[in-house]
Order: structure tokens, then sequence, then C-alpha cells
């Protein structure tokens, strides 16, 4: 299962759905970018991770 952007919410919504179901899917990748607002100073490391989340620790 694969989603970007708005489809990222939906994919993962889908598959935590799934696995109350006891059907998880194999692999779900989610992919899509922050709001350039959100993000850190270029060069910084806060830049490369501005935006990033831990979805197993939701």
């Amino acid at each position: 299962m694969f989603g970007h952007s708005m489809g990222a919410l939906i994919a993962f919504e889908a598959a935590r759905k799934l696995s109350q179901e006891d059907m998880p899917p194999l692999l779900v990748g989610l992919s899509g970018a922050a709001a350039p607002e959100s993000r850190g100073e270029p060069g910084s490391a806060s830049f490369l991770t501005a935006g990033t989340t831990n979805v197993f620790d939701t």
C-alpha cells in the first residue's frame, strides 16, 4: 500500500483499520513534504527532518 500527500493519510488510516481487523498490510509506504514555512533553515539538521514523524509511535 502506498500513498502520497493526502493519499498518505488515507493509506495510513486504511492500514490502521486493516490491522485492527487482523489483516495488516505487508508494507505501507507514505510520502509527502512539509510546507515551506514549517521547514528549518537550510544546512541545519532540522531542515532535513522537518515535518517527519515516526508513525509507529502513534
